[in-house]
């Protein structure tokens, strides 16, 4: 019973330490900058929101409930939509955000979120 009881503590213990990250894309053209992350709400893979943010706003594009991937596939496809525009995107390191969240808070850059219904227009 005591084994059972410590495996289940050390078993809970490594699930806590291993939750999931949120992925951030920073693409930058000129001296602009965009943010697209998947933030994941829980531990897990679902419910997750692919959220955009740009110097006057942050909107939530997508989101899931159920569906596993959906998230990170919708990013995916608007990260290459915005390599198309001109934009330059790479997957965001702790250095690489730590440089965007300075460039966004000295443009005193709102957060104001929104739901969009259909894709976003071209930035």
């Amino acid at each position: 019973m005591k084994k059972l009881l410590i495996a289940s503590l050390l078993l809970s213990a490594t699930a806590a330490t291993h939750a999931i990250e949120n992925v951030k894309t920073i693409c930058t053209h000129g001296n602009q900058t965009r943010v697209i992350e998947v933030v994941y709400k829980t531990d897990d893979v679902v419910p997750c929101e692919v959220r955009y943010a740009k110097e006057d706003s942050s909107k939530v594009l997508w989101s899931a409930n159920n569906a596993e991937n959906y998230c990170e596939e919708k990013a995916a496809t608007f990260v290459e939509k915005q390599k198309a525009w001109g934009w330059s995107c790479e997957v965001a390191t702790a250095d690489t955000m730590a440089n965007s969240e300075a460039e966004m808070q000295a443009a005193d850059m709102p957060m104001e979120e929104t739901k969009m219904q259909d894709a976003p227009a071209a930035p």
